[in-house]
């Protein structure tokens, strides 16, 4: 969070299920040399450390390109925008879904599942004017806080906004009662009820 905008990411659950069965082979490539040394004496110890760092880079690099995924999307809410960030592992495709705040409707939190109440994440769905489609935080953690944070910008920009518009029409109104001052100065303007000698002799 800074002073402009608040960044949310996806949940470490989500990056979880992507990547417990690439650590789940690291630690099978990790031991299975070991136990082959022990049941196997006479194995290449060089040929099956080679073997061995070769897998393991490998694994590594796909557990690095989950993570890249998992953490290239991001959730942006600014002062006067909500922005929905989808980049691409090692950022070669990206796009982004934005909508002032100001053109948003309603703001929908939900937690799809057993797993997503107990872990304390969820999708947030953001309904605006004069998008064709709802923009969607997806897979966030605490997603009601965010419902909330989203509303409380909303409510400052549009406060911002009558405060501008009353300014506004302060300075036109001042504007209009300098003109008019200035036209009565100069009598360009007559008055509206003539003055009495011009209403002749009292009717008897």
């Amino acid at each position: 969070e800074t002073a402009d905008s608040i960044t949310y990411g996806r949940h470490w659950i989500v990056l979880a299920q992507l990547v417990w069965w690439v650590v789940l082979l690291m630690l099978v490539t990790l031991i299975a040399p070991a136990v082959l040394w022990i049941l196997f004496p006479v194995a290449r110890i060089t040929l099956t450390i080679i073997v061995t760092v070769v897998l393991f880079l490998i694994e590594a690099f796909v557990f690095y390109f989950f993570y890249e995924d998992w953490n290239n999307d991001l959730f942006q809410v600014t002062e006067e925008m909500v922005i929905d960030i989808d980049r691409g592992p090692f950022g070669f495709t990206e796009s982004r879904k934005t909508a002032p705040l100001q053109n948003v409707q309603n703001v929908r939190a939900e937690r799809p599942n057993f797993w997503a109440v107990v872990f304390g994440y969820g999708d947030v769905y953001i309904d605006t004017a004069g998008n064709s489609a709802e923009i969607t935080f997806e897979n966030v953690s605490n997603p009601n806080q965010i419902q909330s944070d989203i509303f409380s910008r909303r409510e400052n920009v549009v406060r911002s906004r009558r405060e501008r518009e009353s300014v506004s029409r302060h300075k036109e109104f001042s504007l209009i009662l300098d003109e008019y001052q200035q036209l009565r100065e100069q009598d360009k303007i007559p008055d509206r009820t003539p003055p009495l000698d011009d209403l002749g002799a009292p009717i008897e």
